[in-house]
């Protein structure tokens, strides 16, 4: 391996070491935000009644599908 750089060098180096750790974030913090949804959605869509927990549910479902990627 290498044993030195350039500082041209360096500089991709750290850029790409920064954008690879701007992708890992943002893909821990999808996971994050989705496995929230789905505890609130779940718990939106086991009430029963005259409440709009099944609607909520339901655009939760969306909003979750939305960040995914599915509908996209």
């Amino acid at each position: 391996m290498k044993k030195t750089f350039t500082p041209e060098e360096m500089e991709q180096i750290e850029n790409e070491s920064y954008e690879v750790g701007i992708a890992v974030g943002e893909r821990t913090e999808r996971k994050r935000i989705i496995k929230l949804l789905n505890l609130e959605v779940s718990e939106w869509l086991s009430h029963d009644g005259e409440c709009d927990c099944k609607t909520r549910g339901e655009e939760g479902l969306r909003l979750i599908a939305r960040i995914e990627g599915v509908d996209e």
